[in-house]
């Protein structure tokens, strides 16, 4: 699927660009996840992964320790005890065993996307930057990714920007400190980060 849709951009690119009467196009197309696959940084992302998986082992089995010597001193002295007793000490229960499953299903994934997530991110910008380089010493008009990761183009050559001639064409007035056409280039948004553990604030 995305091949094909990189294929529909190349024509239609070469196309407007035929009728136009401009020559030497030039688009390439990279594998980001490929190379990223290559990359020293994947060791590390696995690495940290992996340490963070001890943290949790062991803090998810400190936890249950916990709410299991809570419900033996509960069920062991819960006969003739008053009911508000007994109450709190089921409320108290209650709320230890939905921590635990707090810490399997949403806590500890959210870390690991989190850790993911930075290393992919440097991965990323380090090949975008390697791309871009490549794309102006080489001459390259386009330059798309194939992988499955980011989409989209990842490189597109300034003299190529019409976004100052739309403007005008739609008698629009650019904003004050604002160039209607920046020649950087064009990037993918990076993924976006996992949002961080809440932690309890109290009252």
């Amino acid at each position: 699927m995305r091949k094909s849709i990189i294929v529909i951009a190349v024509l239609l690119m070469g196309t407007v660009l035929q009728a136009s009467g401009q020559k030497g196009l030039k688009i390439g197309h990279v594998n980001m996840d490929s190379i990223a696959t290559l990359m020293p940084e994947v060791d590390s992302m696995k690495a940290a992964i992996d340490a963070r998986r001890l943290i949790h082992q062991k803090t998810l089995r400190i936890e249950e320790e916990s709410f299991n010597n809570l419900y033996l001193t509960f069920s062991e002295n819960m006969e003739g005890m008053p009911t508000t007793w007994v109450e709190a000490k089921q409320e108290e229960l209650v709320r230890k065993q939905q921590a635990i499953e707090n810490l399997k299903k949403v806590d500890f994934p959210n870390e690991l996307q989190e850790i993911q997530e930075q290393y992919l991110q440097i991965m990323y910008d380090k090949i975008m930057e390697a791309v871009k380089a490549l794309a102006v010493e080489l001459g390259y008009t386009y330059v798309f990714n194939s992988g499955e990761g980011l989409s989209g183009v990842l490189y597109a050559s300034p003299s190529e920007d019409i976004t100052g001639l739309v403007i005008k064409k739609l008698n629009l007035t650019p904003k004050p400190g604002k160039p209607a056409s920046k020649p950087t280039g064009s990037e993918i948004p990076a993924p976006t980060p996992a949002p961080a553990p809440k932690t309890g604030t109290g009252k």
